[in-house]
């Protein structure tokens, strides 16, 4: 076909060639204009696991314990994925979300927002939320999401498709290690980009916390045993001090020391004193012979 008969033909069509993408536009953007949009938000954390670089690794040379290592992923990622840490999670958004009077973009969408005051009464909104004091929040949908009884609070922290229910979390929670490096990468989805956003960040946050309190635990009874041996010592180190003084006083035994220190600032006392006089002394001789001087010129001139 030549290129005159190729632009005959598509002259000929030009209205097709416009018309069926237009027509195909249409109908996706038709079907899939109810279409729920997910919104992903993603976070890295260098946790040091596999360098464990320290300050000798130079002089000592560098030898990673693989098994070591995968071990302290692996405790990580189970503190992440717990039931408890999840659950932490969830208290603290719905927290956040109730502190709010109106939907903003990087808090909570007008959608999330108007399905909040749905979910919850405006009565038991305004008992759980306290001016200036977020803690006080918490603790009272912690309260209410433990109690045995139905209620709103409850209900949401249960429910397997809330924002803030544990399995939920789980669900869109991900996390993965980048193979051979330090690098842990953190991803989670939600239908509200300010949800997803806010939901890593308190993950996060709640991960360090837990985890930090772990490894504090595991070191406080090595702490606590080197203390214990620490006073014990002082209490004998004390004991024998007292004992020590106490056979001093009974035998009047001098302390050489301390004798010798005081001798030193006696005499230096004693040194200062007589020098002092010894000036005192001068100085009156130097007047008196000034003055008998002026005695004696004044007898001859009467003369």
């Amino acid at each position: 076909m030549t290129l005159q008969g190729l632009g005959r033909l598509l002259k000929q069509h030009l209205i097709w060639f416009i018309l069926f993408p237009c027509l195909a536009a249409g109908a996706v953007y038709y079907f899939m204009r109810n279409e729920t949009r997910i919104y992903e938000t993603k976070a890295t954390l260098y946790t040091g696991f596999t360098s464990g670089y320290s300050l000798r690794s130079a002089q000592e040379g560098f030898q990673a314990d693989y098994a070591a290592v995968s071990n302290a992923f692996d405790n990580i990622l189970t503190t992440l994925n717990s039931n408890q840490t999840l659950y932490h999670v969830g208290v603290n958004l719905l927290s956040q979300h109730l502190q709010l009077t109106k939907p903003t973009e990087k808090q909570l969408s007008a959608a999330s927002f108007q399905e909040l005051q749905r979910a919850i009464p405006a009565s038991l909104r305004q008992s759980l939320v306290r001016a200036g004091d977020p803690e006080y929040t918490r603790m009272r949908i912690d309260s209410l999401a433990q109690s045995q009884t139905d209620n709103p609070i409850r209900k949401l922290i249960l429910e397997s498709d809330s924002d803030y229910s544990p399995e939920h979390i789980s669900k869109k929670l991900k996390a993965n290690r980048r193979n051979g490096s330090d690098m842990l990468d953190l991803e989670y989805e939600a239908e509200d980009p300010a949800v997803a956003q806010q939901t890593l960040t308190l993950a996060i946050t709640e991960l360090n916390q837990r985890y930090t309190s772990l490894k504090s635990g595991e070191t406080n009874p090595v702490v606590k045993y080197y203390d214990e041996k620490a006073k014990q010592a002082k209490k004998l180190l004390d004991n024998a001090e007292s004992k020590l003084r106490a056979f001093n006083v009974q035998h009047n035994v001098l302390n050489f020391e301390d004798e010798l220190k005081t001798r030193s600032v006696t005499r230096e006392a004693l040194v200062t004193e007589y020098n002092d006089e010894v000036m005192r002394n001068r100085a009156a001789k130097a007047a008196m012979d000034a003055l008998s001087q002026r005695m004696t010129q004044g007898g001859v001139c009467s003369r």
